[in-house]
């Protein structure tokens, strides 16, 4: 039915996020959305394309949805939008047809790079001070290393099931991630969750 594009930030950025009052709060929401404003104009032009026969073609514009998530589903503190594209796309002609994912899948590194650059760019201009960037990621200085691996049971958890299968992979990582992925809780207290924080 669609592809599902998800836009997360760095762990230290959603720790500053679950740190701030009203105000720093919204500045970092803020933040998020509009690095996937570009983000999804970058896959619009250049990752939405239509199957016509065996063929690929240019799609002309998407339907998406996007949801904000706060949480991880350890219930710690993970910013990040799930944007929920249709498979729909219109050729040239005006006809409606399936999207060709490959487009997506091709573009879908550079569109995370791009989110990452906005979302820096905003923070710094306002007043955080974000470390070199490394793989494309780069983490906000304010927040000290102890806070981040104190909230980050998702990736130790991950990393030590590729461990285990002595395999380090893309490939292996996303499948360490489904095999360690708890369920989703549902009816959590806001104000115990976030005074636990």
């Amino acid at each position: 039915l669609g592809y599902d594009l998800t836009f997360s930030v760095p762990k230290s950025v959603s720790v500053a996020w679950a740190a701030s009052d009203h105000h720093g709060r919204t500045v970092i929401e803020n933040a998020l959305h509009q690095a996937v404003d570009r983000s999804l104009a970058y896959i619009e032009d250049n990752g939405i394309k239509v199957r016509v026969g065996r063929a690929q073609a240019k799609g002309n514009g998407m339907v998406a949805a996007a949801f904000l998530h706060d949480t991880s589903r350890e219930l710690e503190p993970q910013l990040h939008v799930h944007v929920v594209v249709a498979n729909m796309g219109t050729t040239a002609g005006g006809q409606v047809q399936a999207l060709d994912g490959r487009g997506l899948f091709a573009e879908g590194t550079t569109a995370g790079h791009l989110a990452e650059a906005e979302i820096q760019s905003i923070l710094n201009k306002q007043g955080y001070r974000t470390t070199p960037t490394e793989k494309g990621i780069a983490h906000l200085e304010q927040i000290p290393t102890e806070a981040v691996d104190a909230f980050s049971t998702r990736r130790t958890q991950i990393l030590e099931e590729v461990g285990a299968l002595g395999i380090d992979s893309p490939a292996a990582r996303q499948n360490a991630a489904y095999a360690t992925r708890a369920a989703k809780v549902d009816g959590v207290d806001r104000d115990q969750l976030e005074t636990t924080w």
